[in-house]
């Protein structure tokens, strides 16, 4: 996951776009909620309690928080890029 992180900045950094750097930053935020979802199994795993289960529920509520954010921030993008491309202000082909 480290590397997936590390690969998204390094996309943020380069793209031109400020949705194209907001989209990532929220697929980053999202990769963040997994990685606590799995520090908080782990936990469970190697001490089997109530008080380790509760931070697993938790981490994994945040983490459909997360989800949900990133799929409604991607269709209102994609909304904007139909309309861009039903007026011609925007080409669905790729750059030559």
């Amino acid at each position: 996951m480290d590397r997936t992180d590390q690969r998204l900045k390094a996309l943020s950094d380069s793209a031109t776009f400020r949705t194209t750097k907001d989209l990532i930053a929220l697929k980053r935020a999202e990769l963040t909620r997994e990685k606590d979802v799995l520090a908080a199994i782990d936990a469970y795993a190697e001490r089997p309690t109530v008080a380790t289960y509760i931070p697993v529920l938790r981490s994994h509520t945040l983490l459909m928080e997360a989800e949900g954010t990133v799929s409604e921030h991607v269709a209102e993008y994609l909304v904007v890029r139909i309309k861009l491309i039903k007026f011609g202000l925007l080409t669905n082909r790729p750059i030559e």
